[in-house]
């Protein structure tokens, strides 16, 4: 295998290269796919509003700002009062207010001049003020509840300028992917042959790249969190990103399927080839 190796060093670094530009080509059919796609947008960011984690976080942060200059009278009603605007908060009472962040949050993520977005309680508002005079403490023993009429997701200062990389993502994706596949064809359309244990090298190659860029999620994480001070709205911001990081996974798995079925081809190729020679051996 060394020898292999040391034989075809400029192949290998042709599919080094080639495995980056296959990593590059996912993540911007990616973008294309999942941030700049409304319908797919949709349908992420509003799984990860209405999860029971979420749910529970709004919630919290609701009852906190309420109860923010009555910390004591918070200890005594605060869970009862969180988990019943959890619960509202998943019934079609909510609907126009999800909606209205998750179509906003997607025009403000592919804008050029992001906004801060926040989750308007105006439409829903008069319900959580009932719900807190409910949980066992009378109307005239509840004090001036301030309750928030939007909550702060992210700044917009904070948002990623996908803007500035989505109409160059267009490009990347099909670019990136056609030089890969001629950084892979090239060694065995040169040698007039398909060299199976070099074959079987590139397919390791792109297995390896497929594995590393499961890391790009985790380390994007802490940088994304580090903006949101606030522990109840940085469950929902993670919650948010790791629905979407999840679809990136899913669509990285293909690299690895790719490379998985190099592996393969080359074995197959070394094996039929293995089979000839020993073919021609033993008929003499």
């Amino acid at each position: 295998m060394e020898k292999v190796i040391r034989n075809n060093t400029r192949y290998i670094i042709f599919a080094i290269i080639a495995s980056i530009l296959l990593v590059i080509s996912n993540s911007a059919i990616w973008v294309n796919q999942y941030i700049f796609d409304t319908g797919n947008f949709t349908s992420v960011t509003t799984k990860a509003l209405l999860s029971d984690s979420s749910r529970n976080a709004l919630g919290d942060e609701v009852v906190d700002q309420a109860f923010s200059s009555h910390p004591a009278l918070e200890s005594i009603i605060g869970d009862k009062a969180s988990a019943l605007i959890a619960a509202i908060l998943g019934t079609s009472l909510a609907n126009t207010a999800i909606t209205k962040v998750v179509t906003f949050a997607q025009t403000e993520v592919t804008s050029s001049n992001p906004k801060t977005i926040s989750f308007d309680l105006s439409g829903v508002k008069q319900t959580v003020s009932n719900i807190i005079g409910i949980t066992g403490i009378s109307q005239s023993q509840l004090p001036d509840v301030n309750i928030p009429n939007q909550i702060t997701l992210i700044n917009g200062k904070n948002i990623p300028h996908f803007y500035k990389i989505g109409t160059a993502m267009l490009w990347i994706a099909p670019i990136a992917f056609l030089i890969a596949l001629g950084l892979f064809i090239w060694p065995h359309y040169k040698r007039r042959t398909v060299d199976s244990k070099l074959l079987i090298i590139q397919g390791a190659i792109v297995i390896i790249a497929g594995l590393l860029a499961y890391l790009i999620g985790p380390l994007f994480r802490p940088p994304l969190l580090a903006h949101v001070s606030d522990s109840n709205l940085r469950v929902v911001v993670q919650n948010i990103y790791n629905a979407f990081i999840a679809t990136f996974n899913s669509q990285t798995d293909w690299i690895i399927i790719l490379g998985v079925l190099m592996v393969i081809a080359g074995i197959i190729v070394l094996l039929i080839k293995n089979y000839h020679v020993y073919s021609r051996i033993m008929s003499r």
